[in-house]
C-alpha cells in the first residue's frame, strides 16, 4: 500500500468545498435578481391598475353626479315645482 499525499487531498477537498460554495452563491444571486425583476414587474402593474381605477372612479363620480342632476330635475317636474320640457328628459348619447 502506497503512501497518501494528505496535502493534495486537502487541496482537492478545499477546491470542491469552494466550488460548491461559489455555485450556491451564484445560484442565490440569480434567484435574487429574478425576484427583483418580478417585483419590479408587479409594482409596474399595480401602479397602472391604481391609475386605471382612479380614472374609472372619476368617470363613475361624474356619471352619478349627472344621474343625480337629471333625477332631481325629473322629480321637480313630477312634483309640479318646475316644468321641464320633454326634450330635456330624453338623454341621447
Amino acid at each position: 500500500m502506497g503512501k497518501h499525499n494528505w496535502f493534495a487531498v486537502a487541496i482537492d477537498l478545499a477546491i470542491v468545498v469552494l466550488g460548491v460554495f461559489l455555485g450556491t452563491q451564484v445560484s442565490n444571486w440569480n434567484a435574487d435578481r429574478i425576484a427583483r425583476q418580478a417585483g419590479h414587474g408587479y409594482l409596474t402593474r399595480i401602479a397602472r391598475d391604481v391609475s386605471d381605477n382612479q380614472r374609472d372612479m372619476q368617470a363613475r363620480a361624474a356619471y352619478y353626479l349627472q344621474v343625480k342632476h337629471f333625477s332631481e330635475r325629473l322629480l321637480s317636474d313630477l312634483d309640479g315645482e318646475a316644468r321641464v320640457p320633454d326634450e330635456e328628459l330624453l338623454i341621447v348619447k
